[in-house]
């Protein structure tokens, strides 16, 4: 909790005092007070779910808007070999809190977060997969998602200091073990393979793989021309309304389009180091291969997961590849909205058009 009173403090310091901010500190505040007694009543209440082996886990990891959501719900909708964290698990983590709240489940279906998310930019409800950094929020109000929503307004009088605050925020090793723990009530028995989707656990990803042996990745990388930029935009989007965004100085928000930029920067490093090291427990998806070659792709994401296409799969794989050729983004942005032009991006971010050639 005590993340928690900092953050909002912080928020205070530079937006003022608002209802909205003590709304969120109460809310904080009654999670935990349920979070915390339930995940321990599970020891109890449920042991074999608690203590239930992970066989062979999966790990989808790529920079915000690099087509991660719509891979991590096809792949888990498509191969029903796949388990997946939904919102309202991520929410609710423990197995005892969830047996309380569904006779409330009717309730939250019809619970929608447009107000938060524009659909046309990502769609999301308590019942959709969902990033697993958004139970690293709810639990800790910490990782990649809180830095980004608002560690990201701060002022560092250097990029080194950016860094070291970014690198104190996500690199902790309670994070993979408290998702393992969410995992394991996830998938329990079932013998399904858990399937996350995940930001911050890149900066964790030495950690994952000794927690979890047998694991797999898949690395997605999109051009950043591309991302950074929808990331800008998804990101205005939601403080317009957690923050009146454009009420805010116009130098405030040039601060805080330029911190998303440093950060985009040192995560496209850290995803070209990973990918480097060329570990054969990891395969690199280019964003391009979704369209150009969809079909191709899927299969040979399968064949690295040791996944088998039956002919219904051949024919859902089919569909969809058919799909992808006419897809168009509803999305509309541009860099120099954010201050950034796409040369500058390109120049910047050089590096990785020198690896991936995105």
């Amino acid at each position: 909790m005590s993340n928690s009173f900092r953050v909002v403090f912080f928020l205070m310091r530079i937006f003022g005092l608002r209802a909205r901010y003590i709304g969120l500190l109460m809310f904080r505040v009654a999670l935990v007070a349920v979070m915390v007694p339930t995940l321990l009543l599970d020891r109890l209440l449920f042991p074999r779910a608690v203590h239930a082996p992970l066989e062979k886990p999966v790990f989808l990891i790529g920079h915000l808007r690099s087509g991660t959501t719509f891979l991590h719900r096809y792949l888990t909708s498509t191969f029903p070999v796949f388990r997946s964290l939904l919102l309202w698990e991520m929410v609710f983590p423990a197995l005892t809190a969830r047996a309380l709240l569904r006779p409330f489940m009717p309730i939250m279906r019809r619970v929608s977060f447009n107000g938060v998310y524009d659909p046309d930019i990502h769609e999301t409800g308590f019942f959709e997969p969902e990033t697993d950094d958004i139970a690293l929020s709810m639990r800790y109000f910490d990782g990649l998602l809180s830095w980004i929503y608002f560690h990201a307004w701060r002022e560092y009088p250097s990029d080194a200091a950016l860094q070291r605050s970014l690198a104190a925020t996500v690199e902790k090793d309670r994070f993979v073990a408290y998702l393992k723990g969410v995992y394991r009530r996830a998938v329990g028995t079932s013998g399904l393979r858990m399937f996350s989707k995940s930001f911050c656990l890149l900066f964790n990803i030495d950690t994952v793989r000794r927690e979890f042996p047998g694991a797999k990745f898949l690395l997605i990388v999109r051009d950043p021309v591309e991302a950074v930029v929808s990331l800008c935009s998804l990101e205005r989007g939601v403080q317009r309304r957690i923050n009146d965004f454009d009420r805010i100085a116009p130098d405030l928000q040039h601060r805080y389009f330029r911190n998303l930029y440093r950060t985009s920067l040192i995560y496209y490093r850290c995803l070209c180091e990973e990918a480097a090291r060329k570990n054969p427990d990891t395969l690199v998806i280019a964003y391009p291969e979704l369209f150009a070659d969809f079909e191709g792709t899927m299969r040979r994401v399968a064949a690295f997961l040791d996944l088998p296409i039956t002919p219904g799969i051949e024919a859902l794989l089919r569909e969809q590849a058919a799909k992808q050729n006419t897809f168009l983004s509803k999305h509309r942005y541009g860099p120099e909205e954010f201050g950034f032009t796409a040369d500058q991006i390109r120049r910047d971010f050089d590096f990785v058009y020198q690896r991936f050639g995105v």
